[in-house]
């Protein structure tokens, strides 16, 4: 049995409140920015779908569910509080304040991960205890003041509550083998449901839980495992249900994660993940822990039986270990349930050491925990302290001062948070918003806007294009042989025309960097910025202040001067990007010979190529939204020759859409270009439903654009349409009526 008196006890309280003061010592840090991914959070807000109501299908299942429930539970809990105080009076106004300031939904989302950290700790102190006589406390001494579990449990993952569930499940294994009470072994197998609830790998939990059985009861067991697991299969399910009701998409999103992990992230998809995550297993357990750690290892596959209890704990620690270091992704909070582990290991093996000792064997916990924690304890009180500032958060203030309201912001990410105009007018036409109260509309609407628009960022996924063939059949291409390089699309300089800043971000721009060769687009865009751009700002993390480097450059006359130089945006400047191989091969399955072009961009007449237009999905995925963000950005300030080529990159794709359509002639219109707005207004006009609402706009459109080049007749034609069938009280029919009217006058003169 775990040995747990009251010394113990007191001991395992005060690391308990060590280790809460330092994860909550900045839990506000970066607020009121939300610099965190918190993709549980964020899905957990999306799914409340009207008041008091909720979409219990999160629609995502790149992790399972249970962590987004806690935080849909959380927030439900805060708008009660809210609503009990009379501060919100509905969901309205709790979505509303969101978007105004975040703060109490954030500290409240970030204490489920502190509190998990807690709920940690304590199983290790029980686990140790239990393995030897002081070295659960050793283990919760590092635990406490590890750097990754510090930052993590702030950070709102689903790393910090699987692992907390982990623990648990660990130490309930354990308990039973040590008593053999049905109880435990119900709760292990419940907790073992639970993390994998939280993220799949914890389902690794089975081949411990598989050890403890079969060493306790032998071959015997084998039937009981299996039962076990069932079970836990059933406790994962009812925590994540829509894995199982919304199976397809399950598959998919399972599917991309897994490719994720194979194919790895931006800047380390050529190496496997070994050497960073012991670099970062060092730094969270020391190289003292790190060298305990290997002795555990060599000691237990020499006496597996004699050292059951550490057995099931390599059991655990090996095959996510293996997995970890082998994926392609660079991430510390991979690492999250095995620090835990390797703590505990560590610490029975520093106890052993000390205990043949004989002068000090009695101090061999004290002398384990402080040979442990020692080498850690600047590094975690460094990260506890961290997150005074952040980077981010100087460079938004940065904004405040220094941007005017006619700027225009192109940003990679992290590089700060801003409130744009785009995402104002998404919330303005909610039916949250107008079901708001007065008091938090106008809070949001007298928030600061920024003309800002983000660099897309690809990291992992399938760069490829499905074709319908003529056969009837299907065949999958590859539009590019890694995803990343989906992102040289954005880093085009002829994109900058009408930029007035340029944020870069050392998150992103450091791992563009390190392999130039890869990325020579992103080569020649930071270049250009540091040779014509005027840097204007830099932020740079240290001491207490967090985030990564982040340049702010000013596109002065030089730079401009040096970008018409580069000539106009091509409409189809994304495509130019797609390598020559897939050009070629698309042409040869799924054109005929007299319509290929040899991978040119266009036929003959000037129209898209048959391989561009076959790229219509990728480009709706990938290109479609960046280029509409733009667009808005540039005709909102009036810059339609900067909006006019990405609304014509939209309308050549997608001809038959009319809303695309009117974006490109509105652009063209301010121009004097009614030549092209003409051709583009009879390809939709040709192609669009009679029954898409937009028509009457579309139209009258023509009807001016024909008015404009002389003719008057068929002008009178289409604008007589509109005017005829356009409610009288409306936008487009008094339009109509009045450019009738001025076709009048003009023929009258």
């Amino acid at each position: 049995r775990a040995s747990m008196d009251a010394r113990t006890i007191a001991a395992a309280i005060a690391l308990l409140a060590a280790g809460l003061a330092l994860r909550l010592w900045h839990i506000g840090y970066g607020l009121p920015d939300v610099l965190d991914e918190a993709i549980p959070f964020k899905i957990a807000l999306r799914m409340w779908t009207g008041e008091g109501r909720v979409d219990w299908n999160p629609h995502f299942f790149n992790y399972p569910s249970l962590t987004i429930y806690l935080q849909l539970l959380v927030q439900g809990i805060t708008l009660m509080a809210g609503r009990a105080i009379h501060y919100y009076a509905s969901l309205a106004d709790y979505l509303t304040a969101y978007e105004t300031d975040p703060t109490p939904m954030v500290i409240a989302a970030r204490l489920i991960g502190v509190i998990a950290d807690a709920v940690t700790l304590i199983a290790v102190v029980r686990i140790g205890e239990r393995m030897r006589r002081g070295a659960g406390l050793a283990a919760a001494a590092v635990v406490a003041i590890a750097p990754t579990m510090i930052l993590t449990s702030r950070a709102i993952y689903t790393d910090t509550p699987m692992t907390a569930f982990a623990a648990v499940a660990l130490e309930r294994m354990l308990s039973w083998r040590a008593t053999g009470h049905r109880g435990a072994l119900i709760a292990a197998t419940a907790c073992l449901g639970l993390a994998a609830g939280c993220k799949y790998p914890a389902a690794a939990l089975v081949v411990p839980l598989a050890w403890v059985l079969l060493e306790r009861r032998g071959v015997r067991a084998l039937p009981l495992w299996a039962l076990a697991c069932v079970a836990a299969l059933g406790v994962f399910l009812i925590s994540s249900p829509y894995v199982a009701i919304d199976f397809a998409q399950f598959r998919k999103d399972f599917a991309f994660e897994s490719l994720h992990m194979a194919q790895g992230h931006l800047g380390s998809a050529d190496r496997r993940g070994f050497l960073f995550q012991l670099g970062t297993l060092a730094r969270d357990i020391g190289w003292p822990g790190l060298a305990l750690l290997g002795a555990s290892l060599a000691f237990t596959l020499r006496h597996p039986r004699a050292n059951a209890d550490r057995a099931a704990l390599w059991l655990f620690m090996l095959p996510l270990g293996v997995a970890i270091s082998l994926a392609r992704v660079e991430a510390e909070r991979y690492l999250m349930p095995l620090i835990p582990i390797a703590a505990l290991l560590a610490a029975a093996a520093a106890v052993d050491l000390f205990g043949r000792i004989g002068r000090v064997r009695r101090f061999a916990g004290a002398l384990a925990a402080l040979s442990l924690a020692l080498p850690v304890l600047p590094a975690g009180v460094r990260t506890g302290a961290s997150g005074r500032d952040d980077t981010q958060v100087e460079a938004r203030r940065w904004c405040e001062s220094h941007v005017k309201p006619e700027d225009l912001l192109l940003r990679e990410g992290y590089s700060g948070e801003l409130l744009t105009r785009q995402r104002v007018a998404v919330v303005r036409s909610s039916r949250g918003f107008g079901a708001a109260s007065a008091p938090f509309q106008r809070r949001l609407l007298a928030r600061r806007t920024y003309s800002s628009v983000d660099l897309p960022l690809v990291v992992a996924g399938q760069a490829t294009a499905m074709l319908d063939l003529p056969d009837g059949t299907k065949r999958r291409l590859v539009v590019y042989p890694q995803p990343q390089a989906i992102n040289q699309i954005f880093y085009d300089l002829r994109l900058l025309h009408g930029v007035d800043y340029v944020f870069t971000s050392g998150a992103i721009r450091g791992r563009y960097e390190a392999q130039p060769s890869s990325f020579p687009a992103q080569r020649r865009f930071y270049a250009f910025l540091d040779s014509s751009a005027v840097l204007a700002a830099r932020f740079d993390p240290g001491g207490d202040v967090t985030g990564p480097e982040i340049r702010v450059y000013r596109l002065g006359e030089r730079a401009r001067a040096s970008l018409e130089r580069l000539g106009d945006l091509d409409p189809l400047w994304w495509a130019a990007t797609v390598p020559r191989p897939y050009r070629l091969e698309f042409e040869s399955v799924a054109v005929p010979p007299e319509g290929r072009t040899g991978g040119a961009l266009r036929r003959p007449d000037g129209s898209p190529a048959p391989w561009v237009l076959g790229l219509d999905a990728f480009f709706a995925s990938n290109v479609r939204p960046f280029a509409e963000r733009m667009a808005y950005d540039f005709a909102g300030l009036g810059r339609m020759a900067a909006a006019m080529p990405l609304a014509e990159a939209i309308h050549v794709m997608r001809p038959a859409e009319v809303l695309p359509c009117l974006a490109y002639v509105a652009c063209a219109a301010e121009l004097g270009a009614w030549r092209e707005a003409n051709v583009a207004i009879e390809r939709t006009l040709a192609r669009a439903g009679g029954a898409d609402p937009l028509l009457p706009y579309l139209r009258l459109q023509h009807g001016r654009a024909l008015s404009r080049l002389g003719a008057a007749s068929a002008a009178r034609g289409e604008l007589e349409w509109v005017a005829g069938r356009a409610p009288a009280a409306s936008d487009v029919g008094r339009d109509a009526r009045a450019e009738l009217e001025r076709l009048a006058n003009r023929g009258r003169r």
